[in-house]
């Protein structure tokens, strides 16, 4: 069995976790999440559809850096864009008209956009919903479902809450998704100022839910907040709210909204827009203009081209044939989750045996498709993982899952709900 060389990943880890803690700036993009020795550590080139190791490794990438890659590595039309910003300025000591420009198209694709108000990251961006809606309504408690950031409102309700004081916990009420009851026994006992939650992850939501959850905040008066975060832009230009034909109060966007530059933005009614006059929500980068330039120019592309037709089309296509293969799955095909059963060190086995045949997915095995996947890229894929499962379910029947495992198998530091 041939392995994979990241001689160069191993010898820079060192260096790099004796300075940066963690060794990454993500959680999810930290070397603990995969076999260590036989997976890559450190990224270094991409395009289109591929990315390069530091050691000269190239994968196709269904991980889309974790999801803001919509148009696919290195678009050209982005790049232009970003150059010829780059050439005008990046920050300004005044708002440049891009800020209206790229609020303006928002406006015009997402249903509950009336006003938009910028940002960096996904987390200030619910940080700010918030922090608005609290400020509205008078209110405190929230009530949540799924992964919101790592601000001390959503991150004191997780397992990682060191360094928040412990009483912010008592305002964080987590509910169920698809079940309407755990959601109102939450208002029923506390006044919400919100009912915060992702549309969709890898679960289809019922029929009635979400709209049941939108009819529920209403009569409790807390104000509806969507974190399209990982919905937006990939399930459909307009969110999942334009397609499931639910309309938020409030909402939250980024990762695919810039094709991969540092974009976020909050969008939502005039009603609870307008306390960002007074609510503190100003940052010095959140109106910088390289990121607003390929913001603009990525939604000019999938607003003319059948972008968001392809995702799904290559989604379907690669999820079909792992279907086929005998995997289990569950989610929307623009964004999936291989459901089959595997211990720890059968999934290192499966990465070991995917990466090694220059396929690249995160330990999560959940997938993202792009507009530069092709389809020798899902068939290809597709018999990559079919084979490296039935790798797995060999060695599983004969006991020698160790025995072929190469690489070190390694504990997943953060859990995302």
């Amino acid at each position: 069995m041939n392995s994979l060389n990241v001689s160069k990943s191993l010898a820079l880890l060192p260096k790099v976790e004796s300075i940066i803690p963690y060794a990454s700036q993500t959680f999810s993009k930290g070397y603990r999440y995969f076999p260590l020795g036989v997976s890559p550590i450190f990224f270094q080139k991409a395009r289109g559809s591929l990315v390069e190791d530091v050691d000269g490794n190239r994968y196709i990438d269904w991980v889309c850096g974790l999801g803001p890659i919509t148009l696919g590595w290195n678009n050209h039309t982005v790049n232009h864009a970003i150059e010829a910003q780059l050439k005008d300025g990046i920050t300004f000591s005044l708002p440049h008209p891009l800020e209206y420009e790229v609020a303006k198209e928002l406006t015009e694709i997402i249903p509950s956009a009336e006003m938009v108000r910028f940002c960096k990251t996904g987390s200030e961006a619910t940080q700010a919903a918030i922090r608005a809606a609290r400020a509205v309504t008078g209110r405190y408690h929230i009530a949540f479902w799924g992964y919101h950031g790592w601000h001390e409102w959503y991150a004191c309700s997780t397992e990682r809450n060191g360094g928040i004081p412990p009483e912010y916990a008592q305002y964080m009420h987590p509910f169920q998704y698809n079940n309407l009851k755990s959601l109102e026994n939450i208002l029923n006992k506390h006044e919400c100022a919100a009912v915060i939650m992702e549309p969709m992850t890898t679960t289809e939501p019922d029929a009635l839910f979400l709209s049941g959850v939108q009819d529920m905040a209403r009569h409790y008066g807390a104000v509806l907040i969507f974190d399209e975060m990982v919905t937006g832009f990939r399930w459909d230009l307009g969110g999942a709210q334009r397609l499931f034909n639910i309309t938020p109060d409030m909402s939250t966007f980024g990762k695919g909204i810039a094709n991969g530059m540092p974009l976020a933005c909050v969008v939502g009614s005039k009603k609870y827009m307008s306390a960002f006059n007074d609510v503190f929500f100003s940052g010095t980068f959140s109106g910088e203009c390289l990121s607003l330039a390929a913001a603009l120019a990525t939604i000019r592309v999938m607003r003319t081209k059948p972008v968001n037709h392809h995702i799904w089309d290559i989604g379907n296509r690669l999820r079909e044939q792992l279907e086929d293969g005998n995997f289990e799955t569950s989610g929307y095909s623009c964004r999936f989750a291989i459901t089959t059963k595997f211990t720890e060190e059968e999934k290192a086995l499966f990465l070991q045996e995917v990466f090694r045949h220059g396929v690249f997915v995160h330990s999560s095995l959940v997938l993202n498709t792009s507009f530069a996947h092709s389809v020798s890229d899902a068939d290809y894929s597709a018999s990559v993982m079919v084979r490296a499962l039935n790798v797995v379910e060999g060695a599983r029947r004969k006991g020698t899952v160790k025995d072929l495992l190469q690489g070190q198998v390694t504990q997943s530091a953060f859990r995302r709900l």
